[in-house]
């Protein structure tokens, strides 16, 4: 039986117990795997994210958005933006708000969902860009770049409205979902500043 392992190799004899070591020749120069055929495609494995895109969305919703005029326009640019990436977005309304949601079905019919959500109100008097256009913009990113890719689990999408007084948006959507198939959720909040200083964020 051939052992290897990083850095050393053995070969042990069968039937007499002892053990007998490879030449430093063999050990050092081990075969060389065969190459790939020329020309041969290597597997993107991970989808290319658009760093301007991420900041374009960021800039184009850096303003307060704490008013429920300014949430329509929020509401606007996120509607606008699912759309162009192949998404059929529907709005939730609720008690004083309004979530967004979206979802492209996976593969897998037994697989379960994914959910990525993110808020997209403001604290008053705040332009919001990292609490939290960063990460409305990252989930528009996600539909871009995935919407158009097969999964096997179904992908959600949310975008929450008045997170900022008391979790409303994400209160009114946990209540009203079908728990039974969701496997997983993907919370995004705050993604462009971190501060490792106690109580500053």
């Amino acid at each position: 039986t051939l052992i290897l392992c990083g850095g050393c190799a053995a070969a042990e004899s069968s039937g007499t117990g002892e053990e007998t070591r490879l030449t430093p020749e063999i050990a050092q120069n081990p075969p060389t795997p065969t190459p790939m055929p020329t020309g041969a495609a290597t597997p993107n494995l991970a989808p290319s994210l658009d760093s301007d895109r991420l900041f374009a969305d960021v800039e184009a919703l850096a303003f307060d958005r704490s008013s429920a005029k300014a949430r329509l326009r929020a509401q606007d640019y996120i509607l606008k933006e699912l759309e162009l990436a192949g998404w059929t977005p529907e709005l939730l309304p609720f008690d004083g708000g309004v979530n967004i949601y979206a979802q492209k079905a996976g593969t897998d019919p037994s697989a379960g969902a994914i959910l990525v959500g993110a808020h997209y109100d403001t604290v008053p008097q705040s332009p919001g860009s990292d609490d939290n256009a960063t990460g409305v913009a990252t989930v528009l990113e996600i539909a871009r770049v995935l919407g158009t890719t097969p999964t096997p689990r179904t992908l959600q999408l949310v975008l929450f409205d008045l997170e900022e007084t008391g979790l409303q948006g994400s209160l009114a959507f946990a209540a009203a979902a079908d728990r039974t198939v969701l496997k997983g959720a993907i919370v995004l909040d705050m993604l462009g500043f971190a501060c490792r200083t106690e109580g500053c964020q």
